[in-house]
């Protein structure tokens, strides 16, 4: 895939350019863009070196647009969403004068050696798309419920898997989505009835129409 990086000028919307660092941040646009060009381009900004096996990247583009300048980090956190929109992962190895990440598929990044943070239930995760341990400890649910629950949340590669003999259960998925299955472990894991979700056939009115209907009355 290749990279157009165009400034919102007349000029740059007309060509493809390189990031250009402005401040220690890139105003960039993606326009029908290899994912290969583009690793280059992150490499640029953010000093990473990517490795990955060759024809991994080709044929496959992306389009995107920011509207302000976006620092480094920023930077490197879009290239992993785009990857995972791909079903790819990065999976950071740094050597010891190299920031080494590892361009891998999805499906693998759990198992390929690198450095995953590995996590428990109540410390920060990570922002972006990067792929993490997680382990939830559920405190009023049983593990079977929490795992129904959890695994909702996930994406299409995430992976809840119950430890033996414990009601922890280890989470491998990005980072976001880790993020999105404790907001619904923590609606859920509380004293009493937890909240109970189902499923509603509508007949006489739309989906847009009950959603809004059913605002109105919770805003009353």
């Amino acid at each position: 895939m290749r990279i157009a990086m165009l400034f919102l000028t007349l000029i740059g919307l007309l060509g493809a350019q390189e990031a250009k660092p402005e401040d220690d941040k890139v105003k960039v646009a993606f326009v029908g863009i290899e994912l290969e060009a583009l690793a280059q381009q992150v490499e640029r900004v953010t000093k990473k070196s990517f490795v990955f096996q060759d024809q991994l990247l080709k044929g496959k583009k992306v389009s995107l647009q920011s509207e302000k300048p976006i620092t480094p980090d920023e930077f490197y956190r879009v290239f992993q969403s785009v990857l995972l929109l791909h079903a790819f992962a990065l999976v950071p190895s740094p050597e010891a004068n190299i920031q080494l990440v590892k361009i891998v598929p999805a499906t693998q990044a759990a198992k390929e050696p690198g450095l995953h943070p590995v996590l428990s239930r109540g410390q920060t995760i990570p922002q972006g798309e990067g792929v993490i341990y997680y382990v939830f400890i559920p405190k009023h649910l049983t593990a079977q419920k929490a795992q129904g629950a959890i695994t909702t949340a996930l994406s299409p590669t995430g992976v809840a898997t119950p430890i033996p003999n414990s009601d922890l259960i280890l989470v491998i998925d990005a980072a976001a989505s880790v993020q999105r299955a404790e907001k619904l472990l923590s609606l859920l894991d509380v004293p009493g009835d937890p909240i109970a979700f189902s499923s509603v056939v509508l007949l006489h009115v739309t989906a847009t129409q009950a959603r809004s209907q059913v605002a109105e009355f919770s805003q009353a």
